[in-house]
């Protein structure tokens, strides 16, 4: 692994561990009502995008290790990768954010 790796993976794990923060004790209904936590969630997201293919274009071996679901489901937007980060968000309420 090249030390610059372990950079963006810090960063990825920081910003997942933020987003599973920010959902915490949240139900979809109130993601879908708070606009701060929306733009933070979306943020968050943005920042592990930028570092999954920052981490892919240096460091191809490692960046392949990690699971697939999640390099594929980064390249969704909104309720997809909301209901990967936040299960508990799409509880009781109907509103499919897991589909």
């Amino acid at each position: 692994m090249q030390p610059e790796s372990r950079k963006y993976l810090f960063d990825i794990q920081v910003a997942a561990d933020s987003i599973a923060t920010f959902c915490a004790g949240k139900n979809f209904e109130d993601y879908l009502r708070d606009e701060m936590l929306k733009a933070a969630v979306e943020r968050k997201f943005a920042v592990v995008g930028e570092a999954l293919a920052r981490l892919a274009q240096l460091d191809a071996g490692t960046a392949a290790r990690i699971p697939d679901g999640v390099t594929k489901e980064r390249r969704h937007s909104g309720d997809k990768n909301l209901a990967l980060a936040c299960p508990g968000l799409d509880s009781g309420t109907g509103s499919g954010a897991a589909a």
